[in-house]
């Protein structure tokens, strides 16, 4: 119950974790200043320190037990997943049965073995887990008979997204786009695919490069990237960069715009120029216009 109160209040806790509660005891008075009755309040849970218990102790010994009890258990279900599972996974008519096997087990690993530990837990669904999954996928979506199961394939990758194991956030979002691409290849399947070298050439020939966009003394790279997708997604092929002034500081990427840009770059003409000067120089050279916007 504390734990579920210190998330509320904002404090990050692991399913797996083991954790250190210091118990407060207090009393309660009544109205003539009497002692009614002895009462216990939890507070300040932390993170517990490797070591901190009584060394030898049976509580310690009962917790490491525990703990490769509940790790041995991993063990079996990753082998049990990695050795009949995936692989019925990939074949339609077992498809039904071992997706809810598949779910049965991780859901087993998740409520039941959480004792193996933080580390043991997210290796056991980051590694093991998704990995099977991923390959699995990108391998039913790739193949032929992809049109036969999608749209199971659709159901179930969602249902593996909305599922509160501990996923990290890129792997929820790959689930999530292998469940968008399995749902599409479901419900084209009744039409005929358009040949993609054709949609590929017709993108290409609707890029301008009659403009391009000029970025000046941008100072946050997230900002950066986000104006890099947007130039991708309406056409414009070539952008050009001029860095801060020497002497400004330059704001570096939070972890969670670290792909703000979805590889847009990868698809443009960047050119990199030492200074306005140089931009308008170029300007010059090739017979643009030079327009600015503060």
């Amino acid at each position: 119950q504390e734990a579920k109160a210190g998330r509320l209040r904002g404090l990050t806790l692991s399913r797996g974790e083991r954790l250190e509660c210091d118990i407060v005891e207090g009393c309660e008075r009544r109205s003539d200043n009497a002692l009614s009755k002895r009462r216990f309040s939890a507070a300040v849970l932390r993170p517990c320190q490797s070591g901190s218990g009584p060394p030898g102790s049976d509580a310690d010994g009962d917790t490491l037990r525990m703990r490769e009890a509940a790790q041995n258990a991993l063990k079996h279900l990753a082998a049990e997943l990695e050795q009949e599972v995936m692989p019925a996974l990939g074949v339609p008519d077992t498809f039904p049965a071992a997706s809810e096997r598949y779910f049965e087990l991780v859901d087993r690993a998740w409520n039941d073995h959480a004792a193996a530990g933080r580390e043991s837990l997210e290796a056991f669904l980051q590694e093991v887990c998704f990995k099977g999954v991923e390959v699995f996928s990108r391998e039913t979506l790739l193949s032929p008979a992809a049109v036969a199961t999608s749209q199971k394939l659709s159901v179930w990758l969602r249902r593996l997204t909305t599922a509160p194991w501990c996923w990290s956030a890129q792997q929820r979002r790959a689930l999530s786009e292998l469940s968008e691409l399995a749902g599409l290849i479901h419900s084209d399947s009744t039409d005929a695919l358009p040949d993609l070298s054709d949609r590929i050439v017709s993108v290409l020939d609707n890029r301008t490069q009659r403009f391009v966009v000029v970025l000046e003394g941008v100072r946050n790279s997230a900002n950066q990237q986000m104006i890099l997708r947007t130039c991708e997604a309406l056409g414009v092929q070539e952008v050009w960069f001029v860095p801060p002034p020497p002497g400004v500081k330059y704001r570096a990427t939070m972890v969670r715009s670290r792909h703000a840009s979805r590889g847009a770059e990868r698809f443009l003409t960047l050119r990199r120029f030492a200074s306005a000067e140089a931009v308008a120089e170029s300007c010059r050279a090739e017979g643009r216009g030079l327009w600015g916007s503060y």
